[in-house]
């Protein structure tokens, strides 16, 4: 600024950089000022600046992005948002690189790698809050991430506007989380009631919202279908474990079986056994060791094991479709006999399962975790227990920002009423650390939870403490969110859920489902992961049970919703990534199974499906009804005539014909008729 090094900054698109707002103050101080240049005035070095969106005026300024081991770029225009205190730089013209764009986790890790100065250390620390609620110096209440620092400086000034990333040691590049907008001691005070910022806690701008309010398009490297997932909030280390798995993994690489390497993780629902293997597949020394790449299914109780294998076989290079799962377990078998692969399969509960994805080549491996070490035939059984006391206290310290010595005696009676179950003792860190419990409140809550008078058992669960944990926890939300929440009850064994879904299911707009959801992710009730939302298996199957008799109303509501946007019929509703997927689902179980039945033979249904691409899902919705013999025909041709199909979906008249013609049952009379 007029030559003045004043702060940090970062490009985000190819003409554009970000910078915190006060950063550039001296350009936007002048406009505000009415120091703006005059008509008449003699020409010279100019900026325009726009403050919250008002009208631009031009200032007499020299504003210079410089990139580094690059010539400075001239700024031609400021955009400032007050309330976040963020800046949009635009560019005379392309910056040389560009940050990607990731997405904020509590208790994920963060670095800072500008320096002000040389000697000034790089930043690291801890998410301790994605979505803090502050109040600027000007009274507006604005959403920051809350940031702890390792490196105690008591002064940060110089890192203003420096991205905030997560760090390139987890499986892939380092993405930006937000803009640091410094300390902010005198800029931010806290909502009422809340504590005043201390010396080591810096604020950043979340940059998703830094992207919507400037309408930036940033650049995201592409998430392959199976990535792993990303850490969970406040993840325990559990070296030991970690060190046993990667052994297991990597013992045999020099002289390998011919069926790969095959390593089970065996432990209770809510023990970690997912997060044990997710870091296990970012570890360095298994990255290295399976530099062909790494692939993550979840399958669960009730899996779509052709679509899996489909969506395996895509990112294996081979689209050519695949119709049947013998077929698929061939055709994988194939793709990785002389791959050096691991696929992690996640939540397997069936031998018959496993049995369509054990396909690795004598060069890969394959980790499976399950409750049941009766899925794992010869494969090495690693069993995962409770955490030990001292870590379930060191998760519980990090959830509620304490250190371990500091926590109150119920602390340790909490983690024992939890059973030391990672799942449970995020539930009780989340309730302490939203401030609505203290730790004596918290220890008389599990206790005196009757799951009788609950009238929920998780079946084949041992403890009763998650039950007890997840009740608490739903009871302390307000009777809005508690039936929003008791509602994703509906998408049982549906995966992963599009924000779109949930906004239509619960009758909110975009941003009141975003924050809606932030909230309930703040209580370890949900998870977000790269933009869908999930909830652990234990926690659905506790809201199928509490729904019980009600579940098929709540179909009903959903597709009662989707009505609404479908104008010329089911074949007409919208395109999200869950409708066409999951309507024959909902209507199963909404027992509407002759509007299903009329479905399966719609004309309409079938084309939008396969211009879609989703031929594999059309198949699968034959699954819902395999007792009608006109059904099974019709799936049956589907199926022959699937390699035309996968080319040229305007063959689906001829071809039905062709197969169908010879058939008397009144349904594929009329479809053939239509």
């Amino acid at each position: 600024m007029d030559g003045q090094d004043s702060g940090s900054g970062f490009a985000i698109t190819g003409d554009c950089a970000l910078t915190a707002g006060h950063v550039v103050r001296t350009a936007t101080d002048k406009m505000l000022s009415s120091q703006r240049l005059l008509v008449n005035e003699r020409p010279g070095p100019t900026v325009i600046c726009v403050c919250d969106r008002g009208e631009p005026g031009q200032v007499r300024a020299v504003v210079q992005y410089q990139p580094d081991d690059a010539e400075p770029i001239p700024v031609t225009r400021i955009e400032v948002n007050t309330t976040l205190d963020v800046a949009v730089l635009h560019l005379q013209q392309m910056a040389p690189a560009l940050l990607p764009v990731g997405q904020v986790t509590r208790g994920a890790e963060w670095r800072v790698e500008t320096q002000p100065k040389a000697s000034d250390p790089v930043l690291t620390g801890m998410v301790t809050e994605p979505h803090r609620r502050l109040r600027n110096q000007g009274g507006t209440e604005t959403t920051l991430i809350q940031l702890w620092v390792r490196e105690e400086l008591g002064d940060y000034r110089g890192y203003s506007g420096s991205p905030v990333v997560s760090p390139p040691d987890l499986g892939g590049p380092s993405r930006v989380l937000g803009v640091l907008v410094e300390q902010g001691r005198w800029r931010i005070t806290p909502v009422s009631g809340e504590p005043t910022p201390v010396a080591n806690v810096l604020f950043a701008a979340p940059i998703d919202q830094v992207l919507t309010e400037f309408g930036l398009t940033a650049v995201t490297p592409g998430e392959p279908a199976g990535q792993l997932p990303l850490p969970v909030a406040f993840e325990v280390s559990r070296p030991q474990q970690l060190s046993q798995v990667i052994d297991a993994l990597l013992t045999n690489l020099v002289n390998p079986p011919p069926d790969g390497q095959l390593v089970g993780l065996v432990g209770m629902g809510g023990s970690g056994k997912s997060v044990l293997a997710a870091a296990v597949a970012r570890s360095l020394q298994v990255r290295e060791a399976f530099p062909d790449g790494q692939f993550w299914l979840e399958l669960g109780p009730h899996p779509q094991l052709l679509q899996l294998q489909n969506r395996l076989a895509a990112a294996l290079g081979d689209s050519t479709l695949l119709t049947d799962v013998p077929q698929g377990r061939a055709r994988l078998s194939r793709l990785l006999a002389e791959r050096k692969y691991l696929l992690v399969l996640d939540n397997v509960w069936t031998r018959t399962d496993l049995s369509a994805f054990n396909v690795v080549g004598p060069l890969g491996a394959l980790l499976v975790t399950t409750r049941d070490s009766a899925t794992l035939p010869r494969i090495i059984g690693i069993a995962l227990d409770e955490l030990a006391p001292q870590a379930a206290l060191q998760l519980l310290a990090r959830w509620t920002a304490a250190l371990p010595g500091e926590l109150p005696a119920e602390a340790a009676l909490v983690a024992q009423e939890c059973g030391y179950l990672p799942l449970a003792l995020a539930l009780c860190g989340a309730m302490i650390a939203a401030g609505g419990h203290s730790w004596p409140q918290l220890l008389e809550l599990l206790r005196r939870a009757d799951l009788e008078a609950l009238n929920i058992q998780l079946e084949g669960y041992p403890h009763r403490s998650l039950a007890v944990a997840l009740a608490a926890s739903i009871d302390t939300l307000s009777p809005d969110t508690r039936d929003r929440y008791m509602r994703l009850a509906v998408f049982d064994a549906e995966g992963p859920i599009p924000p779109a879904a949930l906004q239509l299911l619960w009758g909110l707009d975009q941003q009141d489902t975003a924050t809606l959801v932030n909230d309930l992710a703040a209580k370890s009730l949900l998870r977000v992961d790269v933009n869908n939302v999930s909830l652990h298996d234990l926690q659905m199957d506790y809201l199928v049970r509490g729904a019980a008799a009600n579940l098929p109303s709540l179909h009903d509501q959903l597709l009662a919703a989707y009505r609404g946007q479908c104008h010329g019929g089911w074949a007409t509703g919208p395109d999200n990534g869950y409708f066409y997927q999951h309507l024959a689902h909902h209507l199963h179980h909404a027992g509407r199974i002759p509007e299903l039945q009329e479905l399966l033979v719609d004309l309409n249904w079938m084309n939008v499906k396969l211009t879609t691409g989703n031929l594999p899902g059309l198949l699968t919705d034959y699954d819902t009804l395999t007792s009608d013999p006109a059904l099974r025909l019709v799936a049956g041709a589907l199926r022959l005539s699937a390699h035309v199909l996968a080319e040229d979906p305007g063959q689906l008249p001829s071809q039905l014909t062709g197969r169908l013609a010879s058939q008397h049952d009144p349904q594929l009379r009329d479809l053939l008729q239509r």
